[in-house]
């Protein structure tokens, strides 16, 4: 009872931190962005000879809508989150492009359909980051 009782608050501060890092991202996606989904991510640096740890999610598109994905990094560990949108063959869109990270991208939907959303950050350092998937408001 004692141990449970001393993690308790621990937990707390991670789900804390955590939750004001979603609503600080949902605030960026704007106001035109209805909300869908959220993505949370927490990963350690990759070691040395180590592939870059990956987050992926299936999620189903519809066709003639535009989805906005807002991401944001946590400020308490070093790692820059990357967000790629595949399809079953190629990425779509992505919000690292010629060593920028953007906070958020877009994507006009031609094919309804499964696609694939991967987070990973930046060089393989450890970070902590949530995503947000909106559709935009006509």
């Amino acid at each position: 009872m004692f141990i449970s009782f001393l993690l308790l608050p621990m937990t707390v501060i991670g789900q804390t931190d955590q939750n004001d890092l979603f609503q600080s991202c949902r605030q960026q996606a704007g106001e035109d962005a209805v909300y869908l989904k959220d993505f949370v991510v927490k990963f350690p640096a990759a070691r040395d000879g180590q592939d870059i740890p990956v987050s992926k999610n299936s999620v189903i598109l519809s066709k003639n809508i535009v989805y906005r994905f807002t991401i944001c990094s946590s400020d308490q560990l070093e790692g820059e989150a990357i967000l790629q949108l595949w399809d079953d063959r190629r990425m779509l869109v992505t919000n690292h492009v010629s060593g920028k990270v953007y906070s958020s991208i877009e994507f006009h939907c031609q094919k309804t359909g499964r696609y694939h959303v991967l987070i990973s950050f930046k060089e393989g350092k450890a970070g902590e980051a949530v995503s947000i998937m909106s559709y935009i408001r006509d």
